[in-house]
């Protein structure tokens, strides 16, 4: 199994920053919803108010045609001929849009609307309620209705021609007279009608819109109510977290610094005692103990070390003194280092090169140390151990691997947190699990990776990566 972490990998800010995230998606989502509704609904509101208003237009044509061609009959006035021709060129003009409409006839489309006198952005949002809605109920209602409209204004323009006719060969009489008026009458009744059941149908379709418009904007405001509740709990339990932090990294600092002073002191007497006891005679029977307690305040002292250096990865105060340097040079001394205070394991070096870095020696350093001695703990039955140097992709890459316990695949995936120790080895050996965490971090402002592949019982492979000299001026995050 193959664990890679180049930056804060699995760290608990980035679930608290995912969890943060996932209410605001959903007020972001929600708020762009609400816009593309209300959008959506204005406009078919719009439209569906142009539709009544040319509904009204027409039956208005109609029945002002209608009482025209009532006068030119009564009179014989051509002027009130002239008038009805003029003003059936509004429902003519509906006529005309409708049929092109349904025979998708754009030029016949426009020339209804010049004869309608028509609002073009009116037509343009009918003409969208139409296309979008046309297999809808309440649409094919309407499209009936045009029908019976077109219907009405066929009857009008050929109840005219006749009029016309007879007055024009003195041929109307009084008979007839009474008769075209009362055909005048009943469809100027259903002129109105015609208007009437036109614009309750689309007042019906707007008070549906609009009570679904309610709906939706009652569901989303609470979604959004909801989310900012819980983005406000998430943010008060964040500044609790943090508050905590904070005093535990407080603490950790005092306790670190106040630790180190008489760790130092003891180190000291342990030296100054060291020396008086060469010189005293039975001095190899206090040796031991000498040499075990100072064994003991180091390892006291590495754990004050890496909780200064947890302290200062928290507050972001790790800074690196970048420096060229020959890696294989590095490594060759870190073995020799680690060798000599683990005689118990053999360590081979494998690769070669004078590859030269620019990069903090003294933490690369900490990091193989940290790795080696690892790879020494966790491989106790097993006493060979390589460290690997090769070129990967353009990247210095540094492998340190044994034959040891191994990781179990499920826990390997969190080996790089912070405090993270393995529960089933963690009464085995001794640790508090920071130096892979330190490591990490280390690894990762430095611009590189790290990682590890394992299989339990056969060994580990701890291994990272050191970005070339000519990419590190791209890469500073101290």
């Amino acid at each position: 199994m193959s664990i890679l972490t180049g930056a804060k990998n699995r760290d608990d800010s980035k679930s608290g920053y995912r969890t943060r995230l996932i209410p605001l998606i959903l007020v972001t989502l929600t708020a762009l919803t609400l816009l593309v509704v209300n959008y959506y609904a204005t406009k078919i509101l719009s439209a569906s108010r142009g539709a009544v208003h040319g509904a009204t237009k027409f039956a208005k044509g109609l029945k002002d045609a209608s009482i025209s061609l009532a006068l030119y009959m009564d009179t014989k006035d051509p002027a009130y001929w002239k008038t009805f021709q003029e003003e059936m060129q509004v429902p003519r003009g509906y006529l005309i849009y409708r049929i092109a409409l349904n025979n998708k006839d754009e030029k016949g489309m426009e020339k209804g609307i010049v004869m309608s006198k028509g609002i073009r952005k009116e037509w343009d949002d009918y003409l969208w309620l139409y296309q979008t809605f046309r297999n809808s109920a309440i649409m094919k209602k309407a499209v009936k209705q045009w029908d019976y409209g077109n219907g009405l204004t066929i009857k009008l323009t050929s109840l005219g021609n006749i009029i016309h006719h007879n007055l024009i060969t003195n041929t109307l009489n009084n008979q007839k007279k009474i008769s075209y008026g009362q055909q005048i009458m009943r469809l100027n009744q259903m002129f109105s009608r015609e208007e009437e059941i036109y614009a309750g149908n689309y007042s019906g379709f707007n008070e549906k819109i609009i009570s679904y418009l309610f709906m939706v904007n009652l569901i989303m405001a609470l979604i959004i109510i909801s989310s900012v509740a819980a983005i406000y709990r998430l943010m008060q339990l964040k500044d609790k977290i943090q508050e905590k932090d904070d005093i535990k990294s407080k603490f950790m600092s005092i306790a670190s610094h106040e630790l180190k002073t008489p760790i130092t002191s003891m180190k000291a007497s342990l030296q100054i005692i060291n020396r008086i006891t060469t010189k005293l005679n039975n001095a190899e029977q206090l040796s031991p103990f000498i040499f075990n307690a100072n064994k003991q305040i180091s390892r006291l002292a590495d754990l004050v070390n890496n909780l200064l250096d947890i302290t200062r990865i928290e507050a972001g105060q790790l800074k690196l003194d970048r420096k060229k340097f020959k890696l294989e040079d590095m490594i060759y001394d870190t073995v020799e280092q680690v060798f000599q205070a683990n005689a118990s394991h053999q360590i081979s070096i494998e690769g070669n090169g004078a590859a030269e870095v620019y990069a903090d020696k003294n933490r690369i350093e900490q990091v193989l140390i940290n790795l080696l001695s690892n790879a020494i703990k966790y491989s106790p039955a097993n006493n060979k151990i390589v460290v690997k140097l090769e070129k990967v992709d353009g990247e210095h890459k540094i492998s340190v691997i044994d034959h040891g316990i191994g990781i179990p695949s499920p826990k390997a995936e969190r080996i790089f947190d912070r405090f993270y120790r393995i529960h089933e080895i963690s009464d085995q050996f001794q640790g508090l699990g920071l130096g892979l965490y330190i490591s990490s971090e280390i690894v990762k402002r430095h611009g590189g990776k790290i990682g590890v592949q394992s299989k339990i019982n056969q060994g580990s492979s701890f291994w990272f990566t050191i970005p070339p000299i000519n990419s590190v001026e791209e890469y500073h995050p101290d």
